[in-house]
């Protein structure tokens, strides 16, 4: 699914520093993979 989410990442400087929201980042691929189901 990180294929799919690679154009939106791109438009999110959150998800581009990882490291720096490692919270954030887990909780949005909770969701992103709950929404995939």
């Amino acid at each position: 699914w990180g294929r799919t989410d690679g154009s939106m990442e791109d438009g999110n400087p959150s998800v581009s520093s990882s490291s720096n929201s490692q919270p954030d980042d887990a909780a949005m691929e909770s969701r992103l993979v709950e929404f995939c189901k």
